[in-house]
């Protein structure tokens, strides 16, 4: 015969329901306040901070409440479902370890579950979790962020001066294309405009950097350009001069990340390489933002202005307008 006994509720830790009721009630809220805001019934919101899991519907309707209640509370959904399933699973392992004991087909039981040992399996199984959750993140943090590129293909051959650069990377990962820092989205996605100025094959490096810990990923995109030989622009002829403002930018040595801004709306972005320039004219001004100051070359209406700093600096917000002097 197997042994009764009783069963008591040990409170571990701080359960789901005891954050959702302290947060509640920090913002003074009241039980009405959170029907009127969510559309849940009083009941349910109740069941939710006692842990009355019988007086609650169905599980998917159960998420739905919580995804409502943790907005207005100002909580993260994610974690607090994340709480949720973590209990659901503790209580269904209870009702397991209950289910057997009510069995009374054993006639001689190899292992008695008691209240201690069902709290020390509770405990085990918690410390498990935190030790796997640490090793996740360790892994993840000592790992090189993941890049894929998706296009353009490796030896790819184009017949214009410019291509766009598409790709993925890990959130918070950082990207350089030839050694030039550009902008990514906040999931990792990036599409930069690489301009070409060299004819036959371009090597383009494209590397991601981890900055928790300096780890990187780097690949190679050789594209192959059939195109002119760009033509170093001449000034025009007096009578014939544009009245506005023009800007020429010439690259090299180094590679240059590049930004303007024409009248004050935003024109360009993205990555020259040695050898490539670019015309730029606006009525009023261009504002100029260089990744390498040392590698830009600035010819401003017809006069080279010659590069704007040393190789690797960065220049920031560099205005041309009809205020600008020409020594």
């Amino acid at each position: 015969m197997v042994p009764k006994f009783t069963t008591r509720e040990v409170k571990l830790t701080e359960t789901l329901g005891e954050k959702l009721k302290k947060v509640r009630e920090s913002l003074k809220l009241t039980f009405d306040d959170v029907e009127k805001s969510t559309k849940i019934r009083k009941k349910y919101i109740k069941a939710l901070e006692s842990g009355d899991h019988n007086t609650l519907p169905p599980d998917v309707y159960v998420r739905g409440f919580l995804k409502s209640y943790a907005k207005i509370l100002g909580l993260a959904s994610q974690k607090v479902l994340a709480l949720y399933e973590k209990e659901q699973g503790v209580l269904k392992n209870i009702k397991k370890v209950k289910k057997i004991d009510n069995t009374t087909n054993f006639k001689s039981p190899k292992i008695i579950i008691t209240p201690r040992t069902l709290i020390i399996f509770i405990a085990i199984l918690g410390v498990l979790g935190i030790v796997s959750y640490i090793g996740y993140q360790v892994t993840i943090l000592g790992a090189p962020p993941k890049l894929t590129i998706l296009s353009p293909k490796d030896n790819s051959t184009i017949k214009k001066n410019f291509i766009d650069i598409t790709g993925k990377v890990d959130q918070g990962a950082e990207i350089f294309i030839n050694g030039q820092k550009v902008n990514i989205s906040e999931e990792g996605d990036f599409k930069v405009n690489v301009s070409i100025g060299q004819k036959g094959v371009n090597a383009i490096k494209i590397l991601a950097r981890n900055p928790k810990n300096g780890r990187t990923t780097e690949k190679t995109t050789n594209i192959i350009a059939e195109i002119p030989e760009v033509a170093v622009p001449q000034p025009a002829p007096e009578e014939n001069a544009f009245q506005g403002i023009k800007v020429t930018l010439k690259i090299g040595p180094g590679t240059a990340w590049i930004s303007i801004k024409k009248d004050g709306q935003k024109d360009f972005e993205g990555v020259m390489l040695p050898g490539t320039s670019k015309d730029f004219e606006a009525g009023e001004s261009i504002i100029l933002t260089t990744g390498n100051a040392g590698s830009t070359e600035v010819i401003f209406n017809g006069k080279s202005l010659g590069k704007l700093g040393r190789e690797s600096e960065v220049k920031n917000s560099v205005v041309f307008d009809k205020n600008t002097k020409v020594e």
